[in-house]
């Protein structure tokens, strides 16, 4: 691993020489998060805004001590929007041209929608993930209250949209709420689905079962 003082990097000797098209100083710079990742999707470049990041929102020191290289990316996306990304990454590669992909990215208290570029690298020999930000502003949903006897199911689980991240509302399957404080700190018995807004606007190609689920990926993850 190499890392330098001017600006944080986290950088796999290795992946060095796949970023020579690219201008290194001005991904230190960038104030969205970019990432260089190996074919099987696992992490070997990290720019400083990668911790700079999660320290704004309050991941760290979780992040850095959980998120380094050789970890999977597909580990930090819920099994709903899984099989989505595995699917782009690998069109990404196998055709060698860049994937663009517009997503959201909420706090409790703020609405964000980042615009994503995937870059192939070398003789698909990994990839390179450029994230920036297009939109931030105060956000704005009606404020639900945390009440679990309106969300739990049957089986005990919140289900939270992994996009949005609106609750469902129990026994009501096309109605989402925005709970804040469940944004802020997730329930441990969440569990992850996407709301069909979310899906139409945002993952019209994703394969869904009759439920409002992903079907899973599987991956070793």
């Amino acid at each position: 691993m190499i890392m330098t003082n001017e600006t944080l990097t986290i950088l796999d000797p290795g992946f060095d020489a796949l970023l020579a098209d690219f201008d290194r100083t001005a991904m230190q710079r960038h104030k969205g998060t970019i990432y260089g990742l190996w074919p099987d999707l696992t992490l070997a470049y990290m720019n400083s805004a990668w911790t700079s990041f999660s320290k704004d929102n309050g991941g760290e020191p979780k992040i850095a001590s959980a998120w380094n290289l050789g970890r999977h990316i597909l580990a930090a996306m819920s099994g709903p929007l899984r099989p989505f990304y595995a699917e782009n990454y690998r069109r990404c590669l196998a055709e060698d041209r860049p994937w663009e992909h517009v997503y959201e990215c909420p706090s409790a208290t703020l609405y964000r929608q980042l615009h994503m570029t995937v870059f192939p690298l070398g003789q698909g020999e990994g990839f390179l993930v450029i994230n920036s930000l297009r939109q931030e502003s105060a956000h704005p949903g009606i404020a639900s209250s945390p009440l679990r006897e309106l969300y739990e199911n049957e089986h005990g689980h919140l289900v939270q949209c992994s996009h949005c991240r609106r609750v469902r509302r129990a026994g009501e399957d096309q109605h989402w709420d925005w709970v804040p404080d469940w944004v802020a700190t997730q329930p441990g018995n969440t569990s992850h689905g996407l709301c069909e807004p979310c899906v139409g606007f945002y993952y019209s190609d994703q394969r869904m079962d009759g439920s409002g689920f992903a079907i899973p990926f599987q991956a070793n993850v």
